[in-house]
């Protein structure tokens, strides 16, 4: 129900009323309440009868905030029909132009019962940037990415290299104990050439372990993942030799020997979570799910994940503390603090037609240096909507994650901070730039544009107003 004449209606106006200047302001009062009840309580009314498609896509790294964000904006706007599914950022900004995988990739809403492609998507979100060639060969579609929210990716390792049992209780005192890894060790473990865990240069860095002499088993995503190419970004500008190739959404890990990892249900048996391996094999997974997996089945093996994900497995899996800013010797884990501090250095450094920056391209005092956006993807060619309704309601979706302090408390929920308040004004500004067709064809920006169920009879309200001005004069 409308609240905003609740205690006006069923009133009987007495005929006397107009006879006092006091009277006559409270009738006129009423009037104008009457009119806005009447035709705010309308156009709610044609609100709650259609429901608005918002297909979208996530990346597997942002996709715990974007469910919660869909919830939230849905109970301000109940006429979004909001539906996306976790296929991978890659495929997040492919399904924008209908190149969805409907097999291993797919996406419900846009999927038919054969598999078919039924549509594209108007809204996507993932933890990779759009690359200079995407922008080139979908110049039709005007793509833009909006830094959305910031997180970090860890690296993960199981917690057998320091307890000698990956499946058994621990305590709270393990479940704080971490290895120290620079990135001239993760370098060589990641290509291969460091293939033990106690490696000289891994001792040397945890002088307090005394640590396994295993092999040590690679766990990377077979997808094309943000995660990839914020973790394979922070190895290459923290080592300069680390391949160009091996860098990126997909890159070719310089392993001898990678193999897919078998998936299995999570109901997999006891036995399943002590997979053998040989020194030699590494595995490849899709998706944060499968390296989770990967690395709670293979004993002594190491991999990366979103922080907000690796907080659900911290019971399983430690997070090493990686050499953060000039001194290498200082070594630090992914906090809210530091990614904070990361985005807020940076944030000067965003490119005003991309709004890209790379977190992982600079050392900041007290930062992290695996740290990464979370982006938007939109279209804003006009034509990419199929009503300037189902823009704006895009648009709002966005402007209201970088309002809302409810937002910024559910990111930081899982682990992820919503952007500073400079980033915030210019994402603001560049939302304007999303243009869609109106009632006569016109190409409009979305977010200034009226949908007919939020707009006022003026006409209504301005007899009403005229009304009240003859009761008062």
């Amino acid at each position: 129900m409308n609240p905003i004449l609740p205690a006006f209606r069923g009133m009987m106006v007495p005929a006397t009323l107009n006879q006092h200047g006091s009277s006559s302001f409270l009738l006129a009062l009423f009037l104008l309440l009457t009119a806005l009840d009447s035709a705010m309580g309308r156009h709610h009314g044609r609100l709650a009868m259609e429901k608005i498609p918002l297909p979208g896509a996530s990346g597997s790294g942002p996709f715990g905030v974007i469910r919660k964000w869909a919830t939230a904006f849905q109970a301000i706007y109940p006429e979004s029909d909001l539906s996306f599914d976790s296929v991978g950022s890659a495929a997040a900004q492919q399904a924008l132009w209908g190149d969805i995988d409907c097999v291993d990739r797919r996406l419900d809403a846009l999927c038919g019962s054969s598999n078919e492609v039924l549509g594209s998507t108007v809204w996507g979100i993932g933890d990779a940037t759009i690359s200079e060639d995407l922008y080139a060969e979908r110049a039709d579609l005007k793509l833009q990415q909006y830094p959305a929210c910031a997180g970090a990716v860890v690296v993960t390792h199981s917690r057998d290299v320091l307890t000698g049992n990956l499946g058994g209780a621990i305590t709270e005192e393990e479940k704080s104990e971490s290895l120290n890894l620079g990135f001239d060790v993760l370098s060589g473990i990641f290509n291969g050439t460091i293939q033990y865990w106690d490696h000289a240069e891994i001792t040397t860095q945890n002088e307090g372990f005394d640590l396994p002499h295993e092999p040590i088993t690679v766990v990377v995503r077979a997808d094309g993942s943000g995660q990839s190419e914020i973790f394979t970004s922070a190895l290459a500008n923290n080592v300069p030799r680390w391949p160009v190739e091996a860098t990126g959404k997909s890159p070719a890990w310089p392993l001898a020997q990678l193999e897919p990892l078998e998936e299995h249900s999570s109901s997999c048996s006891s036995n399943d979570l002590f997979a053998d391996t040989s020194a030699t094999t590494h595995y490849n997974a899709f998706g944060k799910e499968g390296v989770a997996l990967g690395q709670l089945r293979i004993p002594y093996s190491i991999g990366y994940l979103e922080m907000g994900y690796y907080h659900e497995l911290s019971n399983f899996l430690a997070q090493a503390k990686l050499s953060s800013g000039d001194d290498i010797s200082s070594f630090r884990r992914a906090t809210d603090e530091s990614i904070r501090r990361t985005m807020d250095a940076l944030a000067p450094d965003l490119d005003p037609v991309t709004l890209d920056v790379d977190l992982t391209s600079s050392s900041v005092d007290g930062g992290y240096s695996a740290a990464g956006w979370a982006f938007w993807y939109v279209s804003q060619n006009p034509d990419s909507f199929e009503s300037c309704y189902q823009a704006w309601l895009v648009a709002k979706f966005m402007e209201w994650s970088y309002t809302d302090p409810q937002a910024a408390s559910i990111a930081s929920g899982l682990g992820w901070v919503t952007p500073p308040a400079s980033v915030v004004d210019i994402a603001l500004e560049k939302i304007q730039d999303i243009q869609c067709r109106d009632e006569k064809g016109r190409a409009v920006s979305a977010i200034n544009y009226v949908p007919e169920p939020y707009r006022v009879d003026m006409n209504y309200i301005t007899d009403s107003l005229r009304a009240a001005a003859w009761t008062l004069g």
